[in-house]
């Protein structure tokens, strides 16, 4: 009886320096954490662990999104690099490819876009011991399995080097689907604070220190991890929408140096069927050289991205992407996710 009563109390402490050992998931942590799972992700389904890449082969499935927010109209590769002893990555020749690349360390300071033509070896920023790496190249169609074989060749040259290969730690002692677990209701409850305060846009919520203040880097990580700095892309949140009935806005054209996409999500940040994006690659643009993007419009509406697959209960809505944003965008404050009406 001693005996058991003895293994019971070691089983009990043990128990409890275990739990002791895990960090509360706190509004205070929540940034770091969130990015801690996305680089654990990353790290579990790249191939070969740290310093090898994951190829996203197509545009994001519906079935695989491990970033909220990721969008389709670009190809991903995305790697976690260890920096202790140095690192770099060397790209193939993308040509006149729209191609840029992107490092965010494990306190989600995201660092200015690299555009790049390729041909060339880029140093990794040691701004942590663990950065993560994403590396996307433009596709204006979807449907352009020409274009995509192609940048797949192209993902097989990109190469990571670096002195270190430490294995990633999960943070706080947790597993990874334990952290999951512990993040949700503290996003749950930054989302539901963005979605009271009709947050407009990304402005303040991704880059460094310099130029993100701490509400907005909450923001930034609960509603699209990973979002570049808002002099490299601006983005722009609609509302939540619950009606999936005909819905449309009309924009003037921003023209922007690289390109303009609206994506639609679910109040998760998930898209939710395979034709959920827009862009001006693949647009019909109207006669006074104006652009008009339907939702659950039906297919002969002009631009329409259908809202089929939702569940039962969810809200859907749109975040605008500006990449490389033009004067234009800024002077006559074109903003096409706030414009957004149902058509009777």
């Amino acid at each position: 009886m001693k005996k058991i009563l003895l293994t019971s109390i070691i089983a009990s402490l043990v128990s409890g320096s275990v739990l002791a050992n895990e960090i509360e998931i706190t509004r205070d942590n929540y940034v770091v954490a969130e990015t801690s799972k996305y680089f654990g992700v990353t790290e579990m389904k790249s191939e070969n662990g740290v310093n090898t890449w994951r190829h996203f082969r197509t545009p994001p499935k519906t079935e695989d999104q491990p970033i909220v927010r990721m969008n389709r109209d670009t190809i991903y590769s995305t790697a976690v690099v260890d920096t202790e002893k140095g690192a770099t990555i060397t790209l193939p020749d993308f040509g006149d490819r729209f191609t840029m690349v992107q490092f965010t360390d494990e306190n989600h300071n995201t660092f200015d876009m690299i555009y790049t033509q390729g041909n060339e070896t880029i140093s990794v920023p040691p701004s942590t011991k663990f950065m993560f790496v994403l590396v996307r190249t433009y596709l204006a169609d979807i449907n352009d399995t020409a274009e995509i074989k192609k940048l797949n060749a192209l993902q097989d040259q990109l190469v990571i080097t670096a002195g270190s290969t430490d294995d990633y730690p999960i943070y706080g002692g947790y597993e990874l689907p334990e952290l999951v677990s512990k993040l949700e209701p503290v996003k749950r409850s930054i989302l539901d604070e963005i979605e009271e305060s009709n947050v407009s846009d990304s402005e303040f919520m991704f880059g460094t220190p310099d130029y993100t203040t701490r509400i907005g880097r909450e923001y930034g990580a609960a509603y699209g991890w990973g979002g570049a700095t808002f002099k490299d892309n601006v983005y722009q949140y609609s509302k939540n929408f619950s009606s999936t009935q005909c819905h449309q806005t009309t924009f003037e054209d921003p023209e922007n140096v690289g390109f303009w996409s609206l994506t639609a999500y679910n109040d998760d940040g998930f898209m939710f069927n395979d034709l959920a994006n827009m862009n001006n690659g693949v647009a019909e643009q109207n006669k006074d050289g104006t652009y008009t993007v339907s939702f659950g419009c039906g297919d002969d509406a002009i631009n329409n991205i259908p809202l089929d697959g939702l569940k039962q209960g969810q809200k859907w809505n749109v975040l605008v992407r500006h990449y490389t944003p033009s004067e234009k965008l800024f002077k006559e404050h074109i903003d096409p996710s706030k414009t957004i009406e149902r058509v009777q």
